[in-house]
């Protein structure tokens, strides 16, 4: 597992962090950013109270042209500025903090509350685990016996009572069960891969899932493979990254409406309500987050699986008979692609997958070619058969 990034980082730092600078999102993004301070400070803000009739009023009498201009400067400002902050508080939500000691610290202490949820998650499933198979084992052998025609009514109620009973029992123990199971899908699956973040540890567990098959390293691989993947597999991890992007920019805007707000209302006892709800929308945006984050990871384990044969192919590399073959192949992989050392492996594959389709393809139309040809050669031999059979009455 690559230290000090993530596969979050890999994908959309490079080629999206140019290419996004001036769209339509970033646009937006830097006008409502500017516009919030300038309608508080158009309300009187920050050396008065601020005044609905204010803003009102000051709306109504237009705005001089040095105004505009100052505002299309902040916008510009704010487009060139807000992208790549956001690439940093992307990777701040994932839980890489820096390197310096107030940092360390902070990370260390966070990620052991993140590793005792862990262990909480775990205890609470391994008990509640254990309880609802045992109920669910009684319940079986009881349905099972309602099949039986020679049991008499009596017995019959009897049962559906216990029945009852059991599926009661099942109900607290079957919560807790369900509950855990899908909070640990926010966690990686070791407790030693934990991230001092909710995203960071849900990107992190796809991390692992979409390689550890295969024996491949998914932040090593994945930028390889979406070069060589086919269209649907490359817009289904778009599509799922831009449902992920978004919430994560919600996340910035709320954070700068929230500290602006402070900044020019600290003083104003009840408007201190404006950064408070802007505080919450931020938070309510980074839980959207993190469930955007599963449905990322998902796509980019579907792509793994279905996209390393052209990984391969485009290496040149011969796709391996079975998954321990597999494995044993992306070792050398894996050192080849983090540049560790010269690995073994073969780049001389005589033809390439799609080569060997082509021919299967190629093949099966001989055959079906030579089925459509058939009734021709049925009515040709019944004609020779018909024609001996002539000549020798």
């Amino acid at each position: 597992m690559a230290e000090g990034g993530s596969l979050l980082d890999l994908v959309t730092g490079g080629s999206r962090q140019v290419g996004n600078y001036f769209n339509i999102l970033s646009g937006l993004t830097s006008v409502v950013v500017v516009g919030f301070p300038a309608l508080l400070i158009a309300a009187g803000a920050p050396t008065h109270r601020p005044d609905f009739a204010t803003l009102v009023k000051h709306l109504q009498g237009g705005f001089h042209i040095g105004e505009v201009a100052f505002f299309g400067v902040m916008v510009l400002v704010a487009g060139i500025t807000v992208h790549p902050f956001q690439f940093a508080m992307t990777q701040l939500l994932e839980g890489y903090w820096g390197h310096g000691s107030l940092q360390r610290r902070a990370m260390s202490r966070s990620q052991r509350l993140e590793t005792a949820r862990w262990y909480a998650l775990e205890e609470l499933g391994g008990t509640a685990g254990p309880q609802v198979e045992a109920i669910d084992k009684d319940l079986h052998q009881i349905t099972s016996l309602f099949s039986d025609d020679t049991l008499g009514t009596s017995v019959i109620k009897r049962l559906r009572a216990g029945q009852r009973r059991l599926v009661y029992r099942r109900i607290e123990p079957g919560v807790v069960w369900q509950q855990t199971g899908k909070a640990a899908t926010r966690y990686p699956t070791h407790p030693e891969l934990i991230m001092p973040t909710r995203l960071g540890n849900t990107l992190r567990r796809y991390e692992w899932l979409a390689g550890k098959p295969f024996n491949l390293d998914a932040v090593a691989v994945v930028p390889y493979l979406l070069q060589v993947a086919e269209d649907a597999e490359r817009e289904y991890v778009e599509d799922a990254r831009s449902a992920m992007d978004l919430p994560l920019r919600m996340v910035l805007v709320w954070a700068l409406y929230t500290l602006e707000g402070i900044l020019l209302l600290w003083r104003y006892d009840y408007w201190l309500g404006v950064p408070l709800f802007t505080y919450i929308l931020a938070y309510a945006s980074y839980r959207g987050a993190v469930t955007a984050a599963s449905g990322y990871g998902t796509a980019l384990q579907v792509v793994m699986a279905l996209g390393r044969r052209n990984l391969y192919e485009s290496l040149s590399m011969e796709f391996p008979p079975n998954l321990e073959s597999e494995r044993r192949q992306n070792e050398d992989l894996g050192r080849l692609l983090a540049g560790e050392e010269e690995p073994e492996l073969d780049f001389t594959a005589s033809t390439s997958f799609k080569e060997r389709r082509a021919a299967r393809v190629s093949l099966v139309g001989r055959v079906l070619g030579h089925l459509r040809n058939m009734p021709y050669w049925v009515t040709e031999a019944f004609a020779l058969l018909a024609k001996r059979g002539g000549g020798k009455t």
